[in-house]
């Protein structure tokens, strides 16, 4: 059988009988309800007969740096602390890769391996509410609705291998490759061997055996990097949210931070070695969380803000942030150096990293709104606090430092003490929607910024949106006050609470790509990061889809000696490529310490904080 999958007649049979095998299908949105199969099927014929003749890549090797920043890479480059970042901006074309602040990482990863808006691939938040219960999840791999490149690639014959990306449990099945999914653990081992994280399931225990990292490795990193005094006990000894807590707190996570980004260096090198790969794509999250946890300390006096910091502890702390891009720019240089000069690289980041800004302090806030709900008549708790849904209209399951609010009805049929009957459904949401839209504090500002009431087809099923969307006005302080009307005045204070990091985004992140065909110590004009799957795609010799939403780069980043081979046009759709998923519920066999971790990686960083009781 040769390398590549059959074109029209294999797909539309693929369509007819794969779901029968457990395939999981991505036509679900509106803008697929007209897609025309045996259409496709021609142009993936198309595609599959001309792609070498088009294709600019041969090999291609992704690293994914999660809030990798020129504003950082450049200096120490200058200083000559990053050899690798510096042979790569020498060899190749660089720039900044703008970004969408209104989404998280996950959902930003997913657009970068999509080519779409999270609102198409399905991929929104880090949590989502599970149907039928009270309960929200980080998110998983079912979710996704729009096919990744590694699909495309894997369905086109290419042997890919997909290194911890964000969003990838359960790992997927890939005829031609293998999936180490991106899950949280201190212990490589338990992240290996969590059901579903690795396909072929037979992969896991041969890279338990030669890619483990030692359990002591990120305290050694640690201490190689500061003497400030690390406590493991710390959450015994101080109380939650003291300065203190969070000082140790940040420094345990930053321990994990580098086991795991050492464990994903040395799986892509195994793989590389070992699997012959074509193309690879590889994810670190550690700069993010360096940048998030000690900001103040790198650098305390910023244009967005300024933080009291001791010295002493600023003194012992300042260079956790490039410590940790020295880290990266060694693991990147061993991977590389399992590569030759036939591949294709790319860099990217998601976004940046800078001083979490105090002019845009409400954006920035935890939210709480679930006292709001109550005090509008929405709610009623129990004697401890928590919410008593069998009396209760509308709620809040989520509190992270995220933009948009997601309030859900208590439906009857969906959810598990549903009370709100179907027909009351839409005029409930309208009612709240109005007046939150309505709401100023006593001194006249809105508190709305913008609300959205998502297109529900089916509200007894779909949860993966909230029932209305809220957006809190950037203006409002912690220390203002809501007039209610009748309901009184509620301050501001009750349901925002003010960031636990020193570091928040910037938009620009980098993007860099190096191999044949490319230019040589080029800048990017103008890359956004919906623009990477596209580029990706056409590197390969195939064409675009029209779903997509960006644009491809490659007719400015390749030489005018090969710039001629680029394949023009598009097709309508990737999204008829089947994949296969376990069937699994939620959470389903994942070790409740592993889910637990995950939750508190969440909270430690900033991203989710609990709920406090009244």
């Amino acid at each position: 059988m040769g390398r590549f999958r059959l074109g029209r007649e294999a797909l539309i049979l693929v369509v007819a009988v794969a779901a029968a095998a457990g395939y999981v299908f991505w036509l679900e949105s509106d803008s697929h309800n007209s897609i025309d199969i045996r259409r496709v099927g021609r142009q993936i014929d198309q595609a599959v007969n001309h792609r070498l003749e088009h294709a600019i890549a041969r090999k291609m090797l992704v690293l994914g740096m999660d809030a990798g920043d020129w504003e950082i890479i450049i200096p120490m480059v200058n200083r000559g602390e990053l050899p690798t970042f510096s042979k790569l901006i020498r060899e190749g074309t660089y720039g900044r890769l703008r970004s969408m602040l209104k989404y998280k990482s996950p959902s930003l990863w997913t657009t970068v391996a999509t080519g779409k808006m999270p609102e198409k691939h399905g991929i929104l938040d880090f949590l989502s509410k599970q149907l039928g219960t009270y309960q929200t999840v980080p998110i998983t791999n079912n979710l996704r609705h729009s096919a990744a490149i590694w699909n495309v690639l894997d369905y086109f014959g290419l042997r890919t291998s997909i290194v911890r990306w964000f969003a990838t449990w359960p790992a997927e099945e890939l005829e031609h490759g293998c999936m180490v999914s991106q899950w949280d653990a201190k212990h490589s081992k338990a992240a290996l061997e969590t059901k579903y994280a690795v396909y072929p399931e037979s992969l896991s225990q041969e890279l338990v055996k030669y890619t483990a990292v030692p359990d002591a490795f990120g305290i050694q990193k640690l201490q190689s990097v500061t003497d400030f005094p690390y406590d493991p006990d710390y959450y015994k000894k101080h109380k939650s949210g003291s300065p203190e807590f969070q000082r140790q707190n940040h420094l345990y996570w930053t321990i994990v931070l580098y086991q795991e980004d050492e464990l994903a260096a040395r799986v892509a090198r195994y793989l590389l070695k070992h699997k012959n790969p074509d193309f690879v794509a590889a994810y670190f999250r550690g700069a993010d969380g360096a940048g998030h946890c000690f900001w103040k300390y790198y650098r305390p006096i910023n244009i967005e803000n300024n933080f009291e910091v001791d010295e002493e502890d600023r003194a012992k702390l300042r260079d956790m942030i490039p410590a940790y891009y020295r880290f990266l720019d060694q693991k990147f240089a061993q991977i590389l150096a399992e590569v030759d000069d036939s591949w294709t690289v790319v860099l990217l980041s998601d976004h940046g990293m800078r001083a979490q800004p105090d002019w845009i302090w409400m954006k920035f806030m935890a939210y709480d709104c679930n006292p709001l709900l109550k005090a509008l008549g929405y709610q009623e708790w129990t004697p401890r606090g928590d919410i008593d849904w069998p009396r209760t209209r509308i709620g809040e399951l989520q509190f992270t430092f995220t933009d948009v609010r997601k309030f859900y009805i208590n439906l009857e049929g969906r959810e598990k003490e549903g009370i709100v009957p179907l027909k009351e459904y839409e005029a409930l949401r309208r009612e709240l929607a109005a007046k939150l839209k309505s709401m100023r504090t006593i001194s006249g500002k809105p508190f709305c910024y913008k609300i959205d009431l998502p297109k529900i087809k089916d509200p007894l099923t779909e949860t993966r949106h909230g029932d209305i969307e809220f957006l809190p006005s950037s203006n409002v302080r912690q220390s203002d006050v809501l007039d209610l009307g009748e309901a009184g005045r509620f301050p501001v204070e009750r349901i925002a609470f003010p960031p636990l990091h020193s570091g928040g985004h910037r938009e620009d992140g980098i993007i860099l790509f190096k191999g044949p065909g490319i230019k040589r110590n080029y800048r990017i004009r103008d890359a956004h990061i919906l623009d990477v799957a596209e580029t990706m795609l056409n590197l390969w010799g195939l064409p675009a889809a029209a779903d997509m939403d960006g644009k491809s780069l490659a007719p400015e980043i390749v030489t005018p000696e090969v710039r001629d081979r680029l394949v023009e046009g598009t097709i309508d759709t990737y999204d008829v490529i089947p994949r296969k998923l376990p069937r699994v519920d939620g959470l389903e066999g994942v070790d409740s310490g592993v889910y637990d971790m995950m939750m508190e990686r969440l909270k430690a960083l900033g991203y989710i904080v609990e709920r406090a009781k009244t």
